[in-house]
């Protein structure tokens, strides 16, 4: 496009342009007929040649329009409203520019947004011919249009050679050089901020840093504020030398000027340029003379300003302190950490009393903006003034103002970390507290999301007497289940990464069940967090009963909830499979998971397929883990069998451990054997009379079957360590085991039955769960599921494992506890 303006008639020239005879009533009776409502061809025709009244009708409907028809309405309506509004009638020109300023909210292509902007600076340039409004209505006149250009500029494609900077400069030139309409050139003002950040930065220096500076000495006070705003997209994009050499000296001079509001924004546009510039890769502050000699007097004036300022009344004081008071506890912490890249240390002294006085005086905004800039104090000062930025924090948790805590809640994970090494942990184990149990909901919320990070500093790498502190100030987390999707989400993962560090009775009595509420009532990626944190708390807690009852509560009753449950329950055997060690996913979960053979949904059989080879490693020995792969490569659903088909391929690869996973799993073996009490080996050693008592008194065994439902593991080598749920030492099974290891050593003579015998023992098999436990053999097993493999009985593996069992154990009737199999 040659011309920025489009090639329609100016507004000065609409006397001047030849007058076109009305249309005839014929055709102005078709362009307002009912068809004409529902055509868009129409409605153009309506906008072209139609009078005023009727093209109010078609604006009207352009949000309609835009809802319903987008693609057609953009592509015949708005060129035809670009072309003609910048000579329509002002109230016309307001009603175009409110529709347009919801196009410009769309997706544009770039064309479409370049004949935007094109149409918005004529109407720009032609209002002052025709207007004759009030001063009220001029500036929202002016406010209107520019923020459909702010809006249509962003999606302009300047390597388009159809488009170029220079015509929107000429544009802005032409705005800035009217000294008798302010609101144009405070348009101009404002439409130097988006170009920063579109074009390259020598363009910024050479085309856009000029004008800038020239706007700055504007004698009208909102064209000064508008550009000093606007030097700060501008200033992020020059180099540190131009900052120093042009943009400085005109920063120090607004911020003497006498409207309080300049001073303001010159303030904020001094903290975004620091924060570019220091940002900058290979930059050293130190040897920069903005860090060393420029900013730091600037500091000192202002930290002063703050200090005395806040020692006063806010109620009492003007506007103007308080708008500049506000905005100094807005930039302090961006200015202080500045400041203290070069300065040395004499300086910290006026930053703490100013930012003391600003944290504890009676303006909200002002202490709202300290607890956003906490972190960022303590990160500076926190060598020498530890214990009063804790003191700080404490003020700040208790503040009157909720929105002061929950922004002190957003960050108090990263203030907490910095202090806690040099500060008072009292303080800030008490201010945690306080803002875990606030009343409000937003602050928990807040506080809850890094979780995990507060409670790592405040454990003390588990330390007990701090974990034993933080249990009380834990009791009120329950109250995650009332907050929204994406914060519940966030607590489970959390708790997923920290709950190595929490108290086992606050795991088990709040944490777990809360969980286990989102759980049940949370979507599906809550459902997914929720599971993986409970199987992950479930590995840390040391008695082996209540760990046992607590997967059952909290992870097996998934088993019986709907469809979404079940799904959530084989998620958390996926986890469990990377948690425990193989040994203790055999014993704990694997039984469990193989229940859904038989699920009615097939989706469920599904993620159970596709989970298959993971259990392979660990569950491969297990009988009726081969039976389960029978049925599932016979699953009436084709995908199912289609899953299975690739058992074999990925089960392979995964069964061909390498050495450190082999590693990897001896560690995980050991330490839940040191964990959970179990270091104790079971050996050939003779046991105690008293031991041998109370096992048998405990679990009532007779003497005729002393190894019957002890829930002893009869496999070799690598199980000979684990004890019964219960956490004792099962001493009938290991008299067993002892028996049989003396018989398989005595010489051969005549011992071929004992050795059968020994086989046939070590082939047994024990299944515990929710139902009980079930001793049998994997003879017995096959024989008895021998139906299933050929679909001619539909019983679920419980059933199945219930008639392939031998006995009872008398002790485990009724009592829900894992069992142990091998």
């Amino acid at each position: 496009m040659e011309e920025l303006v489009p090639d329609t008639p100016r507004a000065a020239d609409r006397d001047a342009a030849p007058a076109e005879a009305p249309a005839a009533p014929s055709i102005v009776n078709e362009l307002i007929s009912t068809e004409a409502v529902y055509s868009i061809d129409r409605m153009a025709e309506v906008l072209r040649v139609g009078p005023d009244s009727e093209r109010d009708f078609v604006l009207f409907e352009l949000n309609a329009l835009l809802e319903n028809c987008p693609e057609e309405t953009l592509k015949t309506l708005v060129p035809v409203l670009c072309a003609g509004v910048p000579a329509w009638s002002l109230n016309l020109q307001f009603r175009v520019g409110e529709g347009l300023n919801h196009v410009v909210n769309l997706v544009l292509l770039p064309e479409t947004a370049w004949t935007i902007v094109a149409s918005a600076f004529a109407v720009v340039a032609g209002a002052p011919d025709h207007f004759s409004g009030p001063s009220s209505d001029r500036e929202s006149f002016y406010d209107l249009w520019g923020a459909v250009i702010l809006d249509a500029l962003a999606q302009v494609d300047w390597t388009d050679g159809n488009s170029s900077i220079e015509h929107v400069l000429t544009a802005i030139d032409g705005c800035s050089d009217r000294p008798d309409i302010p609101e144009q050139r405070k348009l101009a003002a404002k439409l130097l901020a988006p170009l920063g950040g579109q074009v390259a930065p020598e363009a910024v220096t050479r085309l856009l840093l000029p004008r800038a500076l020239k706007l700055t000495s504007d004698f009208d006070v909102l064209v000064r504020g508008t550009v000093a705003g606007s030097l700060a997209e501008i200033g992020q994009s020059l180099s540190l030398r131009t900052v120093e050499n042009e943009v400085w000296p005109r920063l120090v001079v607004l911020l003497e000027d006498v409207d309080s509001r300049i001073r303001a924004a010159t303030l904020r546009t001094i903290g975004r340029i620091l924060s570019a510039q220091r940002e900058r890769q290979h930059l050293e502050p130190e040897s920069t003379r903005l860090f060393k000699e420029l900013l730091p007097p600037v500091f000192v004036r202002w930290s002063t300003f703050a200090k005395k300022a806040s020692s006063q009344d806010q109620r009492l004081v003007d506007d103007d302190t308080y708008l500049l008071l506000e905005v100094v506890a807005e930039v302090f912490g961006e200015l202080l950490y500045s400041t203290s890249l070069c300065k040395e240390n004499v300086f910290r002294k006026h930053a703490i009393k100013a930012f003391v006085g600003m944290a504890t005086c009676n303006g909200p905004l002002i202490r709202r903006n300290c607890a956003f800039n906490t972190p960022g104090v303590a990160l500076t000062l926190q060598e020498k003034y530890a214990a009063e930025l804790c003191t700080v924090v404490e003020c700040l948790a208790r503040d009157t103002d909720e929105e002061v805590r929950w922004i002190l809640a957003a960050g108090f994970h990263e203030t907490l970390r910095i202090l806690s090494p040099l500060g008072r942990q009292e303080k800030l184990l008490t201010s945690f507290g306080t803002l875990v149990h606030d009343p409000h909901r937003t602050v928990r919320q807040h506080i809850l999301e890094h979780f995990a990070d507060s409670v790592t500093v405040l454990a003390k790498d588990g330390d007990l007497n701090s974990v034993r502190k933080l249990t009380p100030i834990l009791q009120n987390v329950g109250d995650v289940v009332n907050f929204p999707w994406r914060s519940q989400e966030q607590f489970a993962l959390e708790v997923d990464t920290v709950a190595h560090l929490l108290p086992p009775n606050l795991l088990i009595e709040k944490i777990l069940p809360a969980i286990f509420e989102m759980v049940q009532q949370g979507n599906r990626l809550v459902k997914r967090a929720g599971i993986n944190a409970i199987v992950r708390s479930l590995r840390f807690i040391p008695d082996v009963f209540a760990r046992d009852t607590a997967i059952t509560n909290f992870w097996g009753k998934c088993l019986e909830g709907n469809y979404a449950m079940r799904l959530a329950f084989l998620e958390g055997a996926r986890k469990a499979l990377v948690v425990f060690s193989q040994a203790l996913f055999r014993q704990l979960f694997a039984p469990r998971v193989l229940l859904c053979i038989r699920d009615k949904v097939v989706n469920i059989r599904y993620s159970l397929a596709q989970l298959m080879p993971l259990m392979a490693v660990s569950c491969s020995r297990l009988p009726y883990f081969g039976t389960a792969l029978q049925v599932l490569r016979r699953d009436p659903d084709q995908t199912v069998r289609v899953e299975m088909r690739r058992f074999q391929q990925v089960a392979g690869k995964l069964m061909a451990t390498s050495a450190g996973a082999v590693d990897e799993d001896v560690y995980k073996a050991r330490s839940e054997a040191n964990f959970f009490g179990q270091q104790r080996r079971v050996n050939a050693m003779k046991p105690s009379l008293v031991t041998v008592v109370r096992g048998k008194v405990s679990n009532k065994r007779s003497k005729d079957e002393p190894s019957e439902g002890s829930g002893a593991v009869t496999d070799s080598g690598d199980r000979e360590n684990e004890v019964a749920p219960s956490g004792r030492l099962d001493v009938a099974g290991a008299l067993a085991q002892t028996k049989s290891r003396n018989a398989a050593n005595q010489p051969v003579r005549g011992s071929l039955d004992k050795r059968k015998e020994i086989s046939r023992r070590s082939e047994s098999f024990t299944f515990g769960s929710e139902y009980g436990s079930f001793h049998g053999s994997s003879s017995e097993l096959d024989k008895q599921t021998r139906p299933i493999a050929s679909h001619r009985r539909s019983k679920s593996l419980k059933d199945l494992l219930s008639s392939a069992t031998r006995s009872v154990d008398a002790d485990s009737v009724g009592t829900p506890r894992a069992g142990r199999f091998s």
